[in-house]
């Protein structure tokens, strides 16, 4: 799904996905900066499952081409991202996305864990502090023990921008390589 300036969803559709994402669905989820004035309706479902979109874009210019872009690398050791050791990935105005923070996340939680953050010097448009910022998350739910899941673990994979995998912009760097290990 990309999110972009005009993609909402009907509850009709958050609801269906709801319930597919809750019977062990797939998810491949592209974020951009175009969607941060309108919301899609799929933020609270996503922070059920422990995901957080912020509404800004990550600037890096340690990190950067031509300042529009945020080259990161991988930061974790996940099948998404463990053939891309050593290679970049090139986004576009990104926006950050990481896990929501919670005091005592209960025991069954989803495990979100950050693929791929910009540098520690990058900023938000918000924020001017500089800080590293998630770019990239996958997120993995088991079925509960004793319960029957009719596709098995849930698996989702969330990147604040969708402008890297256009016709220009794919084969820069790692991206479409990133693109064949994500799907």
């Amino acid at each position: 799904i990309i999110a972009g300036p005009y993609t909402a969803f009907s509850e009709n559709e958050l609801k269906k996905i709801d319930q597919y994402l809750a019977q062990g669905g797939r998810l491949f989820m592209l974020f951009n900066k175009f969607s941060i004035e309108r919301p899609t309706g799929l933020e609270p479902i996503l922070a059920r499952w422990g995901v957080k979109v912020v509404p800004d874009v990550v600037q890096d210019l340690k990190n950067t081409r031509t300042g529009l872009d945020v080259i990161i690398f991988p930061v974790n050791n996940h099948p998404a991202v463990n053939p891309l050791t050593g290679l970049a990935v090139e986004l576009i105005y990104p926006r950050p996305v990481g896990a929501v923070e919670l005091q005592n996340p209960p025991a069954d939680a989803p495990k979100v864990e950050v693929l791929m953050s910009s540098g520690p010097q990058s900023t938000l448009g918000r924020d001017p502090a500089p800080r590293r910022y998630p770019l990239m998350v996958a997120v993995e739910q088991t079925a509960a023990p004793g319960v029957a899941s009719t596709r098995g673990t849930t698996r989702m994979i969330f990147v604040g921008d969708s402008i890297f995998l256009d016709n220009d912009m794919i084969d820069a760097v790692a991206n479409r390589d990133f693109l064949g290990y994500a799907v």
